[in-house]
């Protein structure tokens, strides 16, 4: 077996030191010089994009300020549905009391299953008619 020639065919090349690394690297780019025109660019620039930002933020506020008005409307709404139905439900009641009052005077108090039922069913009735419109108007959280 022969010696190899070169020091590459051995592999004891020899690498370059650090300063010559560092000697070699790229310089880091200077700071440009930019011209009153390009400066002035450069401000707008900044300018209109902070106010894009401001209006972002306005609509924003705009968009919370109509979800609260609208969530106050529906509130009102709600209440008034609701005291319209407690009246007609406190009507039905006073109107089915005085009906089984009268017929109970009429009758003698000698009161049959028909006028039992009746009053059963409009019980039944405002019940029904208050749960749906409880849990429309105030529906509760789904999972």
């Amino acid at each position: 077996m022969t010696p190899p020639d070169s020091d590459s065919e051995s592999g004891n090349e020899e690498l370059p030191k650090a300063e010559e690394g560092v000697a070699n690297a790229d310089p880091p780019p200077a700071p440009v010089d930019l011209s009153d025109e390009q400066q002035s660019r450069v401000n707008e620039a900044a300018v209109r994009s902070a106010e894009a930002a401001a209006k972002e933020r306005e609509a924003e506020v705009e968009l919370a300020q109509i979800r609260a008005k609208q969530a106050d409307s529906d509130r009102k709404q709600r209440k008034e549905i609701a005291d319209k139905v407690m009246d007609a439900t406190f009507k039905q009641i006073v109107i089915a009391d005085l009906v089984f009052v009268l017929y109970g005077f009429w009758r003698g108090w000698d009161i049959g299953s028909a006028i039992n039922v009746w009053l059963a069913a409009a019980v039944a009735n405002v019940i029904s008619v208050a749960l749906v419109i409880v849990r429309s108007l105030f529906p509760g959280r789904r999972e």
